[in-house]
């Protein structure tokens, strides 16, 4: 079960891959405490070795999701959000990709 997934686009110019990123956030004075989803277009370059360079720029398509907002941090709660991402992770990139914002909703 993965937290942050790669899924491969052409759609987007100039980028190869849409990166969906399951994370918990303590909250700021402006932002609630709950379980995010953020969406962003990356590309991903293969390296020498078998690494990957993951690289995005300051104007890349970038959402953020605020999923579930909750008091703490549940372990189980968190981890069948994640699984729900990445069972439906080629559908929100897809949505995503074809800036379909609010379709990426129906998936999470």
């Amino acid at each position: 079960m993965k937290e942050t997934v790669h899924i491969p686009t052409d759609s987007l110019a100039g980028f190869t891959h849409i990166q969906l990123s399951a994370k918990y956030d303590k909250g700021e004075w402006r932002e609630p405490r709950g379980y995010y989803l953020t969406v962003t277009a990356v590309r991903i370059d293969k390296m020498p070795a078998g690494y990957e360079m993951v690289t995005w720029a300051s104007d890349a398509p970038y959402k953020k999701y605020l999923v579930e907002q909750v008091a703490r941090k549940n372990a189980k709660r968190f981890a069948e959000f994640v699984e729900k991402m990445n069972t439906h992770a080629k559908e929100i990139a897809e949505a995503f990709a074809n800036k379909d914002y609010n379709k990426v909703w129906s998936y999470v």
